[in-house]
């Protein structure tokens, strides 16, 4: 079996599936950011039965036809064109764009994040629908936290892993900083949020959160 993780070489969702697929074992993985894809050769063809086939290489393999495939791609505010003109650049990145979203509309039920008309990476579930579906399919939650608070990085060796503190982030805005007992809105704090795999150390809530 062959798994295509596109996202962020620091995201930690889909380094979690990468490390997840890994453990269990008998999976294929290739692990591609977005600038992958766009340095990637592509080549698409329809079928005369109206099938439509597409080849990513990447490298020297080719990433199209795989068995799953889970979607981390953002927002894509501009492609690295360099020597194209401003209006080539625009024409380009909208090209590119539609060969992306036919490509994984057409895998169908192997996409998990599959494009939609907002997000390249499908509509922004909340968090315990994600939590539902990782459970339907057996994979344990992954553990990570949210908070106001300053942290210190790498913990301290005393620090005490805390795998109790769920993230409760909904795009931009926290929704509640669970840790704390807090409602605190992350525009407002953004400098000060510390998001990471796991929180470790003792809680404190400082006087940002008082």
């Amino acid at each position: 079996m062959r798994a295509l993780i596109l996202g962020h070489a620091l995201d930690p969702s889909a380094n979690a599936v990468a490390a997840a697929l890994h453990q269990r074992g008998g999976w294929q993985i290739h692990r591609h950011d977005l600038n992958a894809l766009v340095g990637a050769r592509w080549e698409q063809r329809l079928l005369a039965d109206g099938t439509l086939t597409t080849r990513v290489d990447i490298g020297r393999t080719d990433v199209g036809s795989c068995d799953v495939v889970f979607n981390r791609i953002g927002p894509v505010l501009a492609l690295a064109l360099p020597g194209w003109s401003a209006a080539d650049r625009s024409y380009g990145q909208a090209e590119w764009l539609a060969l992306v979203i036919s490509w994984l509309a057409n895998l169908g039920g192997r996409v998990i994040g599959a494009p939609s008309g907002s997000n390249l990476a499908g509509p922004p579930d909340r968090l315990w629908m994600w939590m539902a579906a990782a459970a339907m399919v057996g994979l344990p939650p992954h553990f990570a936290g949210a908070t106001s608070s300053v942290r210190q990085f790498p913990p301290s060796r005393i620090a005490e892993e805390r795998p109790e503190l769920m993230p409760v982030m909904g795009e931009t805005t926290m929704l509640l900083d669970r840790p704390l007992g807090h409602a605190v809105p992350a525009v407002a704090l953004c400098d000060l949020i510390v998001v990471g795999d796991a929180v470790f150390g003792d809680i404190d809530p400082g006087p940002v959160a008082r």
